[in-house]
């Protein structure tokens, strides 16, 4: 691979057949692309394949050099460009089957990682609908072990760097039957190094860059190259090995400079010569329709006054007839107008009989609604406190004969849930529902909660926050909160858990919550939502917030449920 190979492309395009001058316009952007880095001749020749397929009417071309181009932005130009999304809403809208969709929400996945914009980057939708579809293919699919790295690189996002490492090494174990994954393998080798260097596992660190520089893409080393003498410069320096650090950190800065790295070797005037290039034709033909029509719509208006002059006259024919007889007629509309007048006061009176009794209905079904709000706060957050104050008895009773723990401590803290638990009560009495929420936000309340709960010993939860930056209306928050509470309560009553994990992410179009367990699990496909006040209440919460809600579980491997909810 490290010698370019000599190819001359002498073949008249004129005498081929579409599929045939597809196939040479995307062997030459191929070849350009790996082996000649002249990126304004490569886009040339996919962008000409892409035309060529639009004009041959054949979908199987026109996705191939869809995910050409894309293939392409991958290579150099995503982080400068948003046109690859019209390309993926193209794709999709030609897709037939579930692997071609997958390939899409994997792009959209990897793209949506790569903008400069936090604000654009939301791509937990994605990342989802990809783990959907991934169920329908092959585990051992290509597509699936790229899902398990985007999937590791989201752990990471969100500090849970156990679950990503095992990911990374799980990517690293199914891509060994596929020789051609190298850029894969070296990207994986590169994240975990990444992270040892994080958690100051310098050895174990270097370690890896060595084993990712064995799966260096031999199409562009130079910018893998960048990667791993910068992150071996971190290294040397924090073994204060300065000058070592210095001279990898200078290599790379240059090699950086000498590629152009971040901006590439794509210069957008010529790219956008080209794509004004492309529409000229196209622009022409919308100017001389537009003259067209402008010559319809002078003779229309001709047409349109000699219709108006007509009309006209048939009008004031119409009105002297309709005059002539409302005056011969008049006497008798009195008589009706004074019956109608008699009708709409009996109109008049059956209406205010109907608001009545509807008056009457909206009464009793604000009563019913208010009654059903007491039950379920009563349920969802009094039931919390009194779950979390058993737990206190509880640890009381067994501390009574192991005195593990100071006793007086264990009093203080029972003494501060009953307190909790008395001005529950007496919110609930004054209808205040807010709570810690009105006062502190969502995340200080879940954390509240969290702490209260743990403080127990005798189960630990750990509360982990990403995106909360966007403010959340009141109603919201207090609606998730209750949700929260009312499964931090199924987990403490049901679940028999030492540990569990509540997760809040929030992105532009959504707030996801992941709440897991190491309890007993369950049957997650003989659950029941239809019944009781725990599940289907939040099930039931969820749909009218136009949520979802899903429950992975596993009897002896835990719980997990996921709510995604749209801001």
């Amino acid at each position: 691979q490290n010698e370019v190979p000599k190819v001359k492309f002498s073949i008249t395009t004129d005498s081929l057949s579409t599929t045939e001058k597809f196939i040479d316009q995307v062997t030459k952007a191929y070849y350009h692309l790996y082996y000649r880095k002249k990126s304004d001749k490569v886009y040339s020749f996919f962008l000409d394949a892409y035309e060529t397929a639009k004009d041959s009417r054949d979908n199987e071309l026109l996705k191939f050099s869809i995910l050409s181009i894309l293939q392409y932005y991958q290579y150099e130009f995503a982080s400068l460009s948003e046109d690859y999304e019209s390309y993926l809403i193209e794709y999709i809208s030609i897709a037939q089957t579930t692997e071609e969709l997958f390939k899409a929400n994997i792009l959209w996945v990897y793209f949506k990682m790569q903008e400069i914009d936090p604000k654009k980057r939301n791509y937990l939708k994605f990342l989802k609908q990809s783990k959907d579809l991934s169920e329908k293919l092959n585990p051992d699919n290509k597509l699936r072990i790229l899902l398990l790295a985007y999937e590791a690189i989201h752990n990471e996002n969100i500090s849970e760097s156990r679950k990503a490492r095992f990911l990374h090494e799980e990517v690293l174990r199914l891509s060994r039957q596929y020789p051609f994954l190298k850029y894969l393998k070296f990207r994986t080798f590169y994240r975990l190094a990444l992270m040892d260097y994080r958690e100051d596992k310098i050895r174990s660190s270097m370690v890896l860059i060595d084993s990712a520089r064995k799966y260096v893409d031999k199409s562009y080393p130079i910018k893998s190259e960048i990667y791993l003498k910068k992150l071996s410069a971190r290294n040397n320096y924090k073994t204060k090995k300065y000058k070592l650090a210095f001279e990898q950190h200078s290599s790379a800065s240059k090699d950086e400079y000498d590629i152009d790295y971040r901006t590439n070797t794509i210069k957008s005037s010529e790219l956008k010569a080209k794509f004004e290039t492309r529409f000229e034709a196209k622009e022409k033909e919308k100017k001389i329709l537009n003259l067209e029509n402008i010559n319809l719509k002078e003779r229309a208006k001709t047409k349109q006054s000699y219709i108006l002059l007509i009309g006209s006259m048939i009008l004031i024919f119409f009105i002297g007839t309709f005059t002539y007889l409302s005056l011969k007629n008049s006497r008798r509309k009195r008589l009706l107008a004074l019956q109608e007048k008699e009708l709409e006061t009996q109109k008049n009176l059956t209406l205010l009989k109907e608001q009545e009794i509807t008056t009457i209905n909206a009464m009793v079904e604000g009563q019913e609604k208010e009654r059903k709000r007491v039950a379920e706060d009563l349920h969802d957050n009094l039931g919390s406190v009194i779950a979390t104050l058993k737990l206190h008895f509880d640890n009381l009773r067994f501390n009574r004969k192991e005195q593990k723990v100071d006793q007086e401590i264990l009093f203080n803290r029972t003494e501060g849930l009953i307190d909790d638990a008395y001005k529950k009560v007496r919110s609930i009495a004054h209808a205040k529902n807010a709570g810690v929420i009105a006062n502190q936000g969502l995340l200080v309340a879940v954390k509240l909660m969290a702490e209260k709960i743990s403080s127990a010993n005798t189960i630990q939860i750990d509360v982990i926050d990403y995106g909360l930056e966007k403010p959340i209306e009141n109603s919201l928050e207090i609606s998730l909160f209750r949700i929260i509470q009312e499964l931090t309560t199924n987990i403490i009553k049901h679940a028999q858990a030492n540990q569990a994990t509540i997760n809040i992410s929030q992105d532009v179009d959504d707030i996801t919550i992941l709440i897991e367990d190491n309890g007993i699990g369950m049957n997650a496909a003989q659950i029941n939502l239809k019944k009781g006040m725990g599940l289907h209440s939040i099930k039931t919460r969820v749909e009218h917030l136009d949520g979802s809600f899903t429950i992975d579980s596993t009897p002896t491997k835990g719980t997990t449920i996921i709510i995604n909810i749209p801001t």
